[in-house]
């Protein structure tokens, strides 16, 4: 991919879009994400489209499910996510949606 000339990644779709997570639907939505923000191994935790995007090994996905359920917070979907080629292209050359 390239930015104004310049090369701004390079790899596979695979390794370009490389940032695995969890994809968290929950409720409140803002206490989620400050509690996951806070778990160790959580690189991000953002909230995308009333949803919570955290990059973390979907591997950690109970774990993570048991931390915000005992701290009263209702999830409703906790699913592996990771980012669209599009979302990368967009994020790496500085592009809105149209």
């Amino acid at each position: 991919m390239v930015r104004k000339g310049k090369l701004v990644a390079e790899g596979t779709v695979s390794e370009i879009r490389g940032r695995e997570g969890l994809l968290v639907r929950a409720n409140p939505l803002e206490e989620a994400s400050y509690i996951a923000a806070r778990l160790a191994g959580v690189e991000e935790a953002t909230v995308v489209d009333g949803a919570l995007r955290l990059i973390v090994d979907p591997g950690r996905a109970a774990e993570i499910n048991g931390k915000l359920v005992s701290a009263g917070i209702s999830v409703s979907e906790l699913r592996p996510s990771e980012q669209s080629l599009e979302e990368v292209f967009l994020e790496l050359t500085g592009r809105e949606t149209v």
